[in-house]
Formats: structure tokens, C-alpha cells, sequence
């Protein structure tokens, strides 16, 4: 009881661990666990039956042995009993519950068992309907196999036929080789002449070339020698211009230092003359204040002090006299002053005549400037026209060059599908020839009259074929000699224009050297008389300041006089005269000074339209620089036109260098059918290397033979038949290329039997020269037996070709196939060549359709202007987007933040999880000291022989323990759940150990428990039975697993060959691609440089438009010079109608 009541501890120990794991451990270890659980069982069934049988004995022995021995015995049975009662419910209670969930896996376990036979089932029946296609197939295969055998011995039985129809025909073909040898004399000669022929043109276009080449460099020297003169002429044009403009320069500086020296004079004067009228007034007013006799006496003085000034004489004022004597000083003095007026009004005549005089030397100057200024806008325009005609002519040069580069395209072009014909037609010939050369092996007696034709045919072709290239030569050297003619013309054009040019120009010159030099005389006069004037205007305005200081007193004067007319009557009237002649003198004096105002304010108006025109000059100096550049530019892009020109001119010669190489390929080409022939001879050695080849073949079907006994011993397995049907496919696929390779075969067989029948003839043609150098030895009978002797070695070698005929046919296949690949490889070549060409050709349209879209570009320009507008707006709109998004990325951040706390939460539960392993370990601590308390227990006892069997178990509980401790550290969750159970454990065993008094009361109810616990492992029995079928089942499934998995690796080895063809397909297809990415490079190269072109067209475009625009500025900035001019000779006019109106004034107040 003991020993099983240790063995139920040792199984309670795990029933949480066991409840947990039972969903992780896998079907084996479960079995496994049953089986232990059953033999535990069993154990307790047998313990049981020993405690009935030893409870027996008690019972006998009870009789005879005092009752408190057998109290003792039994309550200390009793206790044993309890606890090993309460291990037995625990223990049964965790097996009811492990039935319960191995139930629920089982049927688990049986529904996927019943999906994986669906599957299996499926698949068996997907594998078998393939089979049965593939079985299908393969007999379709046969049967096609068959039939192509079949097909192939009748033409094989037909070959055989022809061959021997052959040798019959070879007998004839001596007599018809001779006729060939006649017909091949002809050719050669026909040949012959055509290469003189061919060597006679190739010299003519030599010679052409030569005399372009050399008309291209005198055009070349031509225009070098007339753009240089022109640069010359025009720098000499550039200096005389900035001479003049120096020395227009300098004048204008000087008369504007003149005229700013006088306007600085004229202010000095006035404001003297304002500080005198100041004075004036203030005496005025302090004279007022004393009376009328002292105003006077001063007025008297101070008249008598301003005329002193006035005279330039020094008098003394004497004092004042008496009144009588002062009225008749004052009759004097009026009297000076009337002298003085009319001195002044002489004066004011010769200063008037001067103004007229200056006036109209004025008016001349202006008009000289004006002629000076319509002689410059007369030579900008002839200049600018002779500019525009330059341009024109160059426009029409670089249209010419144009059109020469698009004939010569043309040419060049046809030049290439000339030589494609050429070379189409060099095809033909030869496929025309071998087709004839098979037309004689078959018919040897029509041969020599087919040939003859033939070569009638190909001689009248060839003809027609030399007349269509002189034709089109003739029409080259025709638009040659009309592009030589056209480009003469302009030649002479352009020397006619320019030469009328340097003569206008050089008269241009005479004339304005000749304009300049009266243009200075005339100035230096101008200046002379200038200087005189400004003497006289000096002179004049000294004068005027005199007189004005004079008015000035006048008008003081008559002031006095109003009062004084009041005492003196009588002189009144006269005062009042002369009041009025002074006034009207003054408002003249007032006029002219206006008008000197006037004149100075327009002299200087003059001065800064002179410095504007100045400006002007210098801004038209500078885009005549501009222009000289952009002309320069001109003459590298008509150099370069020219190079150009010279490259297509050695593209010419080149071209037809590659017809003379034509004409060598044509020899060449005999040559290599003469070699050829020499090719025949030496396939007799290369048929024994084809023989090895062949054996080499047999093995290798041998072995595909073995392989295919394999495929149908593995057709059991499922996966294996869907990947040996995708092989058989294969298969067929190679079948039916070996087909197509036999039909080609065939007809390379064909081709064998044609050079047989060569080989015969030149075998016949041996024997024809023997018997022909025999004729005269030998009598007819030897002849006849030569001949006999021939045809029996000729049959012979016929049967011996027989048996070679088969080895060769496959050795035939397989050079066919060879054959077709690499004329497939040279397809693919001409097609990728041919792709090439069309992409150049694409190119040039692109070109040429690049020219009609920069018109569009330049209204494109205009919407891009409109659209950069539009990008601003959206610029903005995106910056605030991207602070949206700034936005949005903080949040994200912060999220990103929170994240990251929430990953320093998952570590402290993992923290928190190791914890719980220390406490783990502290579990399996105090279930090693249970371990120990049991074994003291154990000691107690008296039975070795159960301390033995518990100590084997105690050692097998350990190992299990250090398994599942092992498993616990890889499911920490479960080690939460187990800790728990633990504690409940604890719990239940304090209720447990509470429970044991009551238990020992239930003494009678053990039989009942044990019995329901022999009837619960009974039913376990039974599940342990159902789970060794299911396990017999699994091992059943695992061994078509192996099977399946050594399929597999089969399958895996397949693959891996598979995937070895794949590289090496995989390499070839990069091979291709370096070739295409080659090609596309090159295209990129094209492209870019089309880009480049465009954006040098791009800037000329803007270029030629800055121009236009600069020449829009120019006309404006003219118009606006000529309004000015206008305004200016209508401010003129005015002030000669004011002149002439002051004149009549001044006339008027002379009468």
C-alpha cells in the first residue's frame, strides 16, 4: 500500500504539468504517457489485491493475537490507506480529465486523418487521369513515330531509286560536261569584260571625286578670303566711327562747358540785380519819412550817383545848390538821359541784328545737323539693308547647303538599296545557280541547253543591271554636275554682290571723308564765328546789365516824377511821354530777356539731346559689336556646313570604295565555291567523326531508355507522376523537334545525294581522261572492260553507301540542327540590324520633326511662362502642405513615443515573468524535499524490495521532471498556470490533511472506490487500444512520407538539372541583353546628341529673336529721334515767328 501510495504521489506530482502540456506533446509521447498511466494502474489493481489479501490475514491472526497489537497494525494500515486514498482520487480526477481532452484530440485527430484520405484520394485520381492523358499521348506519339518511320523508309526505298537512276545518268553526263566546260569559258570572259568594265567606272568616280573635293576647297578659300575682307572692312568701318564720335564728343563738351560758364554769369547778374532793387526799396521807404524837398535832394544825389556808375566817370558830386539852379540840373539831367536812351536804343538795334545774325547761323548749323542726322539714318538704313541681303544670302546659302545634304541623303540612301539589290541579287544569282546545278545532277542530257538559257538570262539581267547603274550614275553625275552648276551661280553671285558691296562702300568712305572734312571746315568757322558772337554776347550783356540797372532807376525816377507833377505842371506832359517810351522799352527789355531765358533753356535741351544721341551712338556701337560677333558665329556655322559637306563627299568615296569591294566579294565569292568543292572532298573524312558521334548517340538513348523504366517503376507516388508528366511533355516536345530535324534532314540528305552525283561525275570525268589518254593504246574490247570494271566498283561503292547512307542521315540531322541554329542566330543578328536601321530612320524623322515643332516651342515658351506661374501658386500650396505634414510627423512622433513606453511596459513584464521562474525553481526545491520526506517514509518500512522499485521510479520521475522543466522554459505562460495550480494544490492538501480524520471512517466505502477506479482504467485500456491502432495508422503515414520525401529529393535533383539549362539559357539571354544595352546606349548617344542639336537650334532661335528685337529697339529708338528732331524744328519755328514778331516791335518803336 506504501509503495503505491508513493507511486500515486510521484503522478500527482505533474497532473497541472500533464493538463497543461497535453494540447503541446505530440501523439508518440502521448501514447507513451498512457502506457505508463496503465502500467500504474495495473500496479495498483495488484496493491490492492495484497492489502485484501493481507487485511485477510489480519483478520485470521486477530483471533490468536491480542487486540490492541492488531489496533496498532491497523490504524497505522489505515492511515496508509487514507493517504494513498486521497493520492488515487487526485490521480483519477487528472486521468478523467486527460481522457476528456485526448478524446477531444483524437477526434481531431481523426477528422484531419479523414481530410488527408480525401486529399490522397483526390490526388490519386488527378494522377491517374494525367496518366491516362500522358499514356494517350505518348501512343499518339508512337503512332506519328511509327508513321515518320514509315515515310521515311519509302524515301529512303526512293533515294535509292533516284541514285540508281543516277548512275545510269552519269554515263550521259560525260557528254554533257564538255558543252559546261564551253559554257564556263563564256562566263569567265562575260566576267572578265564586266570587271574592266566595272574598273572603268570605279576610275570615273575617282575622278569625280577628286574634281569635287577640289571645287569644294576653292568655294572653301573663296569664302575664307571674302568673310575675312568683309571683318577687315569692318573694323576700318569701326574705328572712323569711334573717331568721329570721340571728336563729336569733344565739341559738345566744349559748348556745353560755354553755355554752362554764360548761364552761371547771367545768374550772378541777376541776383545783383535783385540786391539792388532790395536796397532800392529800402531807401525808398526811409525817404518817405522825411519831406518832400529832402526826398529830392536825395533822389537828386543818388540819380546823380547811378549815372556816375553808369558812364564809368569818376565826378565828385558837388553840394546841393539852390532850388532854381536844381530845376534846370534836373532839365539837364533829363535831357542826358534821352541822349542815353537813344544810345541804348542803337544798342539795342546792333544787338538785335546780331540775334538775327546768330539766329540764322543757328538755323544753318541746325540743318547742317539735320543733314548730318539724315545722312547717318540714310547710311544705318543702307547698312542695315546691306545686313538684311547678307543675311538673306546666307539664309539662302545655308537653304542651299540643306537641300545638298538632303540629296546627298538621297543618294546615299539609294546608294544602300542599290547595294541591298546588289547584294539580293548576288543571292539569287547564287540560289539560281545551285538550283541550276541540281537541275543538272537531275537531268544531266537537258542540263547543257537549260544553262545555256540560264546564263543567256543571267548575261541579258547582268546587262539590264549594268544599264540601271549607269542610268542612275549618270543621273548622280547629272544632279552632281546641276549641284556644281548651282553652287557656280552662287559663287558669282555672292562675288558680284560682294564686290558691288566694297564698291559702295568704298564710295561710302570717299563720300564721308569728303563730307567730314567740310564738316570740320565748316565747324572750325562755326567755331570762329562763335567765339565772336560769344565776344559780342559778353559785350552785349554787360551793356544789358547796365541798361537794366538804368530801368531800374527809371523806374524810381518816374515814381518821383507822378509826385513831383503836382509842383511842376509844366513838366509834366514830357515826363509823361518819356514814361510811356520807357515803359514800352522796358517791357522789351523784358521780352528779350525772356527770350535770351528761352534760348539758353533750349540750348540747353539741345546739350542733353546730345548726350542722349551720344548714348545712343554708344548703344548702337554695341550692338553692332553684337552683330559682328553673331556674324562671326555665322561664318563657324557656314565652316562647319562646309566640313560637313566634306564628310559627305568622303561618305561619296567611301561608297564607292565599298563597290569595288563589291566587285572583289564577287571573286571572292567564286573563289569560295571553288573551295567548296574542295569542302566535298573533305566530308568523307568528317563522316568517321559523325560515325563516334552516332555511337555516342546510341548510348545516349540507351540510358534515356533506362530512364524511362525508372519513370514507369515511379509512377506510384502522386507528386512523382505530375512532375514525370511535365518530363514527358518534354519529351514529346523533343520528339516532335526530332521530327522537324529528321524532315530537315531529308532534305539535307538530298543535298548529300547532289554532291554524291558531283562526286561521281569528277569520277567519271577521271575515267573519261584516262580512256582519252588511252584511246590510242588500247582497241575497243579494253575500253569496254575499263568501263565494266568501273560500273562493278560503282555498285560496290553503292551498297557500302547504303550501309552509310543510315549514319549519315543521323549525323545529317544533327548538322542540320546545328545549321538551324545558327541560322537562327543569324536572324535574330539581321533582325536586330534591322532594327537598328529602322531606328536611325526614326531618328532622322524625328529630326526633321523636331524643325516643324520650334515654331511650336516658341508659342510653348509662352505658356511655360504661364505655367511657372501656376507652379509658384502650387509652390506655395505645397509649402503648406509640407507644414501639414510637419504637423501630421510630430503626432507621429508622439505616437512613436508612446510606443516606446509601451515596449519599457512589455519589459517589465518579462521581468516580472522571470520572477516567476525564480518561484518556479523554488517549486521544484520543495518538490525535491517532498521527494525526501518520502524517501524517510520509505525508510520506515521494512520492504527492501519496494524501497528498490522506488527508488527506480523516484530516478524516472526525475528525468521526466528535467524534461518538462525543460519544457517549461520555453512556455512561460503555462508556468503562470502551474504556480497557481500549485497554490491550489497546497490549499487542497490542507483540506486534505483535515479530511483524513473522516476518511478513516469511510473505511468500508475502499472496495466501492476500487472498483470504480478498475472500471475507469478498463475504459482507459480500451482508448489506449483505439490509440495503438491510430498510431499504427501514423507509422503507416510516415512511411509514405519517406516515400514521398525520397521523391522529392528525386524530384529536387530534376530540378536542379533543369535550373543548370536554366542559367545557361539565363547567360545567353544576358549575352543578348549586353548586345541590346549596347544598341540602346548607342541610341542614348543619338539622342543625346539630337539634344544637343535641339538646344543649339534652341539658342539660334533665341538668338535670331533677340536680333528681331534689337532691331525693333533700333527702329523705335529712330522714330522717337525723328519725332524729337520734329518737336525741335517746330520749337525753332516758333521762336523765329516770336524773332520776327520782336522785330517788328522793335521797328514799330524805332518810328
Amino acid at each position: 500500500v506504501q509503495d503505491a501510495g508513493q507511486e500515486m504521489v510521484a503522478s500527482s506530482g505533474t497532473p497541472g504539468s500533464g493538463k497543461s502540456k497535453l494540447d503541446t506533446l505530440p501523439k508518440e509521447d502521448l501514447i507513451k504517457f498512457a502506457k505508463k498511466q496503465m502500467m500504474l494502474i495495473q500496479k495498483v489493481k495488484s496493491r490492492c489485491a495484497e492489502l485484501e489479501k493481507e487485511t485477510e490475514e489480519l483478520r485470521a491472526k486477530a483471533a490468536s493475537a491480542g487486540t490492541d497489537d492488531i489496533i496498532q497494525a491497523l490504524t497505522e494500515r489505515l492511515d496508509a490507506v487514507l493517504l494513498e486514498k486521497a493520492e488515487s482520487q487526485q490521480q483519477c480526477i487528472a486521468l478523467k480529465k486527460e481522457n476528456i481532452q485526448i478524446k477531444q484530440e483524437a477526434e481531431t485527430a481523426v477528422a484531419k486523418t479523414e481530410e488527408l484520405q480525401k486529399q490522397l484520394e483526390q490526388s490519386n485520381i488527378d494522377s491517374l487521369e494525367e496518366i491516362k492523358a500522358l499514356k494517350s499521348e505518348l501512343a499518339n506519339a508512337q503512332c506519328k513515330h511509327n508513321e515518320d518511320l514509315k515515310k521515311l523508309k519509302i524515301e529512303l526505298d526512293e533515294q535509292v531509286k533516284k541514285q540508281i537512276e543516277l548512275v545510269e545518268q552519269v554515263e550521259c553526263y560525260s557528254d554533257s560536261q564538255k558543252e559546261i566546260r564551253r559554257l564556263q569559258d563564256d562566263v569567265q570572259r562575260i566576267k572578265s569584260t564586266y570587271e574592266e568594265q566595272i574598273l572603268c567606272l570605279n576610275k570615273q568616280l575617282e575622278t569625280v571625286n577628286e574634281d569635287k573635293n577640289k571645287e569644294v576647297t576653292n568655294l572653301q578659300e573663296t569664302i575664307k578670303n571674302d568673310s575675312q575682307c568683309y571683318h577687315n572692312e569692318i573694323k576700318n568701318l569701326n574705328e572712323e566711327l569711334k573717331k568721329l564720335t570721340v571728336a563729336h564728343q569733344e565739341e559738345v563738351s566744349e559748348l556745353m562747358h560755354r553755355i554752362e560758364i554764360s548761364s552761371k554769369e547771367n545768374e550772378e547778374k541777376q541776383n545783383q540785380i535783385n540786391q539792388l532793387q532790395h536796397s532800392l526799396a529800402e531807401k525808398n521807404a526811409k525817404d518817405e519819412m522825411h519831406g518832400h524837398t529832402d526826398q529830392c535832394e536825395s533822389e537828386l544825389e543818388q540819380l546823380r550817383e547811378v549815372l556816375n556808375k553808369n558812364l564809368g566817370n569818376k565826378i565828385d558830386v558837388a553840394d546841393t545848390q539852390e532850388e532854381p539852379c536844381v530845376e534846370a540840373k534836373m532839365e539837364e539831367k533829363v535831357r542826358y538821359l534821352e541822349h542815353s536812351l537813344e544810345e541804348l536804343r542803337s544798342q539795342h538795334s546792333i544787338l538785335k541784328d546780331e540775334l538775327t545774325y546768330m539766329s540764322n547761323v543757328k538755323l544753318k548749323l541746325e540743318e547742317e545737323i539735320h543733314r548730318m542726322k539724315d545722312e547717318y539714318f540714310h547710311e544705318r538704313e543702307d547698312l542695315d539693308f546691306k545686313i538684311n541681303e547678307l543675311q538673306l544670302t546666307k539664309e539662302d546659302y545655308c537653304c542651299i547647303i540643306e537641300k545638298l545634304k538632303l540629296e546627298l541623303q538621297a543618294a546615299g540612301q539609294h546608294y544602300e538599296t542599290v547595294a541591298k539589290e546588289h547584294k539580293l541579287e548576288i543571292q539569287t544569282l547564287k540560289e539560281q545557280h545551285e538550283r541550276e546545278i541540281s537541275e543538272l545532277n537531275e537531268t544531266l542530257l537537258s542540263s547543257s541547253e537549260k544553262e545555256q538559257m540560264a546564263l543567256v538570262f543571267e548575261t541579258q539581267e547582268l546587262k539590264e543591271q549594268l544599264e540601271k547603274l549607269t542610268q542612275e550614275k549618270e543621273e548622280a553625275v547629272s544632279n552632281y554636275n546641276s549641284l556644281r552648276e548651282t553652287m557656280e551661280t552662287l559663287q558669282a553671285e555672292l562675288g558680284e554682290s560682294a564686290g558691288k558691296i566694297s564698291q559702295e562702300f568704298e564710295s561710302m568712305k570717299q563720300q564721308q571723308a569728303s563730307d567730314v572734312s567740310q564738316l570740320q571746315q565748316k565747324l572750325r568757322a562755326a567755331f570762329n564765328e562763335k567765339d565772336i558772337l560769344i565776344e559780342t554776347v559778353n559785350r552785349l550783356q554787360k551793356e544789358v546789365e547796365k541798361l537794366s540797372s538804368n530801368q531800374l532807376e527809371t523806374e524810381e525816377l518816374q515814381c518821383k516824377l507822378v509826385s513831383l507833377q503836382e509842383d511842376n505842371n509844366t513838366m509834366a506832359n514830357s515826363i509823361n511821354q518819356k514814361e510811356f517810351t520807357i515803359r514800352e522799352l522796358e517791357e522789351k527789355i523784358i521780352a528779350l530777356t525772356d527770350q535770351n531765358r528761352d534760348i539758353l533753356n533750349d540750348v540747353k535741351c539741345l546739350g542733353e539731346e546730345r548726350k542722349t544721341l551720344q548714348e545712343k551712338s554708344k548703344q548702337e556701337k554695341v550692338k553692332i559689336q553684337e552683330l559682328q560677333q553673331k556674324v562671326d558665329v555665322a561664318n563657324q556655322h557656314n565652316n562647319g556646313l562646309k566640313e560637313k559637306v566634306e564628310e559627305l563627299t568622303e561618305r561619296l568615296n567611301e561608297a564607292l570604295t565599298t563597290k569595288g569591294e563589291n566587285a572583289q566579294m564577287l571573286e571572292q565569292l567564286e573563289k569560295q565555291i571553288e573551295s567548296l568543292i574542295r569542302d566535298k572532298e573533305q566530308l568523307s573524312s568528317e563522316v568517321y567523326t559523325l560515325r563516334e558521334e552516332n555511337r555516342k548517340l546510341i548510348q545516349e538513348k540507351g540510358e534515356l531508355s533506362e530512364e524511362l523504366g525508372e519513370i514507369t517503376s515511379e509512377k506510384d507516388s502522386c507528386l512523382a507522376l505530375k512532375e514525370q508528366s511535365e518530363n514527358l511533355e518534354k519529351k514529346l516536345q523533343i520528339v516532335i523537334a526530332e521530327k522537324d530535324q529528321i524532315s530537315t534532314l531529308l532534305e539535307n540528305e538530298q543535298v548529300h545525294t547532289s554532291l554524291v552525283r558531283t562526286q561521281l561525275c569528277h569520277l567519271l570525268e577521271q575515267v573519261g581522261s584516262s580512256i582519252s589518254d588511252s584511246n590510242e593504246e588500247y582497241d575497243s574490247l579494253d575500253l569496254l572492260k575499263i568501263a565494266n570494271e568501273c560500273l562493278s566498283k560503282i555498285k560496290e561503292e553503292q551498297c557500302l553507301a547504303k550501309q552509310k547512307e543510315d549514319e549519315v542521315i543521323n549525323l545529317q540531322r544533327e548538322i542540320e540542327r546545328l545549321e538551324e541554329e545558327n541560322a537562327a542566330q543569324h536572324r535574330e543578328h539581321r533582325s536586330l540590324i534591322q532594327d537598328f536601321e529602322k531606328e536611325k530612320d526614326l531618328l532622322r524623322e524625328e529630326l526633321e520633326g523636331v524643325v516643324s515643332e520650334k515654331e511650336a516651342l516658341q508659342y510653348d515658351i509662352q505658356e511655360l511662362k504661364n505655367v511657372s506661374e501656376k507652379a509658384r501658386i502650387e509652390n506655395q500650396d505645397l509649402l503648406a502642405n509640407i507644414e501639414e505634414i510637419s504637423q501630421k510627423l510630430a503626432l507621429y512622433e508622439s505616437q512613436i513615443q508612446e510606443q516606446q513606453k509601451g515596449s519599457e511596459k512589455q519589459d517589465d513584464l518579462n521581468f516580472i515573468l522571470e520572477q516567476k521562474e525564480t518561484e518556479l525553481r523554488n517549486v521544484k526545491d520543495e518538490l525535491s524535499s517532498l521527494k525526501n520526506l518520502m524517501e524517510t517514509m520509505t525508510e520506515k518500512t521494512d520492504q527492501q524490495s519496494s524501497v528498490a522499485e522506488l527508488q527506480e521510479k523516484i530516478g524516472m520521475l526525475e528525468k521526466e521532471s528535467a524534461e518538462k522543466g525543460e519544457k517549461l522554459n520555453k512556455i512561460k505562460v503555462v508556468a503562470v498556470k502551474a504556480k497557481k495550480e500549485l497554490d491550489a494544490s497546497r490549499k487542497e492538501v490542507q483540506a486534505l490533511k483535515e479530511e483524513l480524520e473522516l476518511v478513516r471512517a469511510e473505511k468500508d466505502q475502499l472496495s466501492a472506490s476500487m472498483k470504480d477506479v478498475i472500471q475507469g482504467a478498463e475504459s482507459y485500456k480500451n482508448l489506449l487500444m483505439e490509440y495503438d491502432k491510430q498510431g499504427e495508422q501514423l507509422d503507416a503515414e510516415k512511411g509514405r512520407a519517406n516515400n514521398l520525401e525520397r521523391q522529392i529529393d528525386d524530384l529536387t535533383k530534376q530540378l536542379q538539372l533543369s535550373s543548370e539549362q536554366h542559367d545557361q539559357l539565363h547567360s545567353a539571354n544576358e549575352d543578348l541583353l549586353a548586345r541590346v544595352e549596347t544598341l540602346q546606349n548607342n541610341a542614348k548617344l543619338l539622342e543625346t546628341q539630337i539634344l544637343e542639336i535641339q538646344r543649339a537650334k534652341a539658342k539660334a532661335d533665341k538668338e535670331l529673336e533677340a536680333e528681331k528685337l534689337l532691331k525693333e529697339q533700333k527702329t523705335k529708338e529712330y522714330s522717337g529721334a525723328l519725332r524729337e528732331m520734329e518737336e525741335l524744328q517746330m520749337q525753332l519755328q516758333k521762336e523765329k515767328k516770336h524773332l520776327q514778331k520782336t522785330m517788328q516791335e522793335l521797328e514799330l518803336a524805332r518810328k
